[in-house]
């Protein structure tokens, strides 16, 4: 009788544990915020939320999982959660992208694309790292049926190199531009100019506006798992000198 007493217990606690995990909002999720928008954001702390322009529109949201580059060759899954906007001339790319056990993203200023332009600055608490490259059909993870883009992407690392926050913004590019853009530092310009104003991301304290954000689904097919893998860089293992 005593070993049934103990074994009851324990169903009881491990239910009592399931109901509360049924309850628990998610992680990682969609908000709606001042201007109606659904914008990717994280309860972790500090709390990350994604901050489009109103002029975009929510085209895509959900998650992957992929097997991320490792230099062992044997790579292991990495958990990416996703929200794309359009507008009629450009596209955004918010993505938290989360190692497992004691995996770590490369250095952050470490892109998997030969770069324009490459800068490190404060932003808030946080440092931001920001590249300059092109990316053309063949590595695009979003097939979109564009042969190239201009792409400059604003990423953070938390929680000691194990969370990626990215934050992109994309414009079509004519292959007579390609030839030419890292010859003309004015468009460039211009170009950093729109991406700023395209999306902030927002580092927060408190949970407050995250009460209960909605559950992300499984992302399509649209999204190549592959392209999306090499897109994230590389991931290493700590310690172990590779």
């Amino acid at each position: 009788m005593k070993f049934v007493a103990i074994f009851l217990l324990i169903a009881v606690v491990g239910f009592c544990f399931y109901k509360l995990s049924l309850n628990d909002p998610p992680l990682r999720g969609l908000i709606q915020d001042a201007s109606g928008q659904m914008v990717l954001a994280s309860r972790a702390r500090p709390v990350v939320i994604f901050e489009p322009n109103p002029k975009f529109t929510l085209a895509l949201s959900g998650w992957k999982t992929v097997r991320a580059e490792d230099r062992r060759l044997d790579g292991e899954g990495v958990r990416v959660s996703l929200a794309i906007y359009d507008n009629a001339q450009a596209q955004l790319v918010t993505a938290l992208a989360e190692t497992s056990g004691e995996l770590e993203w490369e250095a952050a200023h470490h892109c998997p694309y030969k770069t324009l332009r490459e800068t490190e600055e404060p932003y808030g608490k946080e440092r931001r790292y920001q590249s300059v490259f092109v990316l053309d059909e063949k590595n695009d993870p979003f097939e979109r049926g564009l042969t190239k883009v201009l792409v400059v992407r604003s990423k953070f690392l938390l929680f000691f190199r194990k969370m990626q926050v990215i934050a992109e913004y994309h414009e079509p590019l004519s292959n007579e531009q390609a030839r030419i853009i890292d010859l003309d530092p004015k468009y460039i310009r211009s170009f950093l100019e729109r991406a700023e104003a395209a999306c902030q991301v927002r580092f927060q304290a408190n949970q407050d506006e995250l009460a209960n954000p909605e559950k992300l689904s499984p992302a399509g097919n649209s999204i190549s798992r592959t392209k999306l893998a090499k897109w994230l860089g590389e991931i290493h293992h700590p310690g172990h000198g590779r």
